[in-house]
């Protein structure tokens, strides 16, 4: 696969530069511990891409916004982590079984959870073949990036949204190198093309005190790029994180697209949810080694990585 390629939409910022600044963060176990920002630097292009195959499980649960609550929620897709349910815990999730640990370009520190709303087909769901998780910067983004904390929960796009989110949270396309690669909703995908595939990007600014609220996305924002092309975060949410991009592509997949929709209602209304349950160590690694230094780490680049610890 093609490496990703982002533009968004050109919006004006200040030119406000981090300082060296103290941020509070709250982990998973309730300890605090402290961050520093650190000298404010460009990051150009860093990114890795973990790649995790198609769902390790389908059901109506969701242990972000229905937690504890088996067979409340809409149906979702799972992947990456084999041991998500409505029950899950930050410390089950860690210890859990992962995907990516047995899938060619996955990673076995990748125990995330990563989810969202089944696509159907005339009401029949429909499975993605393949699940690919991009951890990356905008063309420029002012940095340094920090790793999601342990624990962090957030949740991309709007379930209720009954008219296009704009291509900067979800875009649809039939496969790289297609005629359609970056449009609003689902396109008539053709013979020839890879199939269906939809991107779900997720806000890479954080407040660097919760690793959750009431809504699951009003401690994230997404950063803002400035009249000289570098992207940056507000006030409000100082800390640069890695931008996740979760794509799922169906295979030699083109139906009609007056007959899709998700289990959550309209097609409009795809999101996904993610909840940061890695190896932490080997996150921290990777944003450091990859991010951090604008490499685009390929997936060998990332296996010459020493697993740490």
């Amino acid at each position: 696969m093609q490496r990703l390629s982002f533009r968004f939409p050109r919006r004006s910022i200040g030119l406000a530069a981090l300082a060296l600044a103290m941020v509070f963060v709250a982990s998973s176990c309730g300890v605090v511990s402290s961050i520093i920002l650190g000298p404010p630097r460009v990051i150009h292009e860093g990114q890795f891409k973990i790649s995790c195959g198609g769902p390790v499980r389908s059901a109506p649960d969701d242990p972000i916004v229905d937690p504890g609550q088996p067979g409340v929620s809409h149906n979702h897709e799972f992947y990456g982590n084999r041991s998500t349910s409505a029950f899950s815990t930050f410390a089950s999730m860690v210890a859990g079984q992962t995907e990516c640990a047995d899938h060619s370009g996955g990673d076995r520190g990748d125990t995330a959870g990563y989810w969202h709303p089944s696509l159907l087909v005339n009401g029949v769901r429909q499975a993605a073949s393949q699940a690919d998780f991009y951890y990356d910067t905008q063309s420029a983004k002012q940095g340094p990036i920090h790793p999601f904390p342990a624990g962090l929960k957030m949740i991309a796009g709007d379930h209720m949204a009954m008219q296009p989110q704009g291509t900067d949270v979800i875009y649809w396309g039939c496969g790289n190198g297609s005629s359609t690669s970056k449009v609003e909703t689902p396109p008539q995908c053709h013979s020839g093309d890879d199939g269906l595939a939809v991107h779900i990007i997720f806000p890479d600014c954080w407040n660097g005190t919760s690793i959750d609220s009431p809504d699951h996305m009003s401690h994230m924002a997404y950063s803002v790029q400035g009249d000289d092309g570098v992207y940056r975060c507000p006030s409000s949410h100082p800390v640069p994180v890695p931008r996740l991009t979760m794509r799922m592509g169906w295979d030699n997949f083109s139906p009609n697209p007056s007959t899709l929709s998700l289990s959550s209602g309209s097609i409009t209304g795809m999101h996904a949810d993610y909840w940061n349950t890695w190896q932490q160590p080997r996150l921290d690694q990777l944003v450091d080694k990859c991010i951090n230094e604008s490499r685009q780490c390929s997936h060998d680049d990332v296996n010459a990585l020493p697993y740490p610890g």
